[in-house]
Formats: C-alpha cells, structure tokens, sequence
C-alpha cells in the first residue's frame, strides 16, 4: 500500500455539483480511509448557503472568504488560514475572491457518498 500523495499543479479538477448546481471543481485524494474525503475545491466568485453534512476542515491556498456560521460568528479568510464547519451548521458562505483550498471531511460514509455525488438536496442555495 502507497501512501497517498498529489501535487497541487499536476492536479486534474472535475465539476462538482451540490443538488444539481455547479458549484466549482474538485479533486479527491484516492486511498484515504473510509469516513474520509481528502482533496481539493476551487470555486469562483460567489455566495451561497450551505449546512454542512458532515465535519469539515479547511485550508485556504488562494483566495478570499467570508463566512458566517449560525452560533459561531463571521470571519475571513484568506491564503495560509484553516477553518473548521462543524457538522449540522447553517453557514453563508461567500468568495470575495476566486478560492483554492485543501479540505479534509470527516463523518459517516453513506453521507460522504453523497455529497461526494453532488446528493445534498435542499441544503444549499446559491445567492444571486
């Protein structure tokens, strides 16, 4: 068994889409441990709300987010900062800036499944 590796500039992006709306690319990590996705998410400029299905952990490569989690606040981010979305938050999530980030989501595997599958229905909404 490999360990698991990438590297950032060779890595080939797919769309992703969450209840049949396009919402940026990604790439998944092969190998990891059932009960986890590991990769990356570029996104464009935009806002959208989202509740987190599962634990998610974010690492901030390019870019500039704002992002308010009901009962945690508002903040933003930007190249070099990690933020947790912790699972069952409503979060307002908007890119100032085109994003690129390294994440790691962690919970059950049916449910990584489908958001994997873009089969999050009515648990995100893209803001004009």
């Amino acid at each position: 068994m490999a360990i698991p590796t990438f590297n950032v500039n060779d890595v080939r992006f797919t769309q992703w889409a969450a209840d049949g709306t396009p919402l940026g690319d990604d790439f998944e990590v092969e190998g990891v441990s059932e009960g986890k996705r590991v990769g990356m998410w570029q996104l464009g400029v935009t806002t959208f709300t989202y509740t987190f299905q599962v634990d998610n952990i974010f690492h901030v490569l390019e870019g500039e987010i704002e992002l308010e989690i009901e009962g945690l606040g508002k903040d933003t981010f930007g190249p070099g900062d990690v933020f947790y979305g912790p699972e069952g938050a409503w979060c307002r999530w908007t890119n100032k800036k085109p994003m690129r980030a390294f994440f790691v989501i962690v919970g059950d595997e049916a449910k990584l499944k489908k958001i994997t599958a873009g089969d999050v229905p009515n648990v995100l909404t893209v803001e004009a």
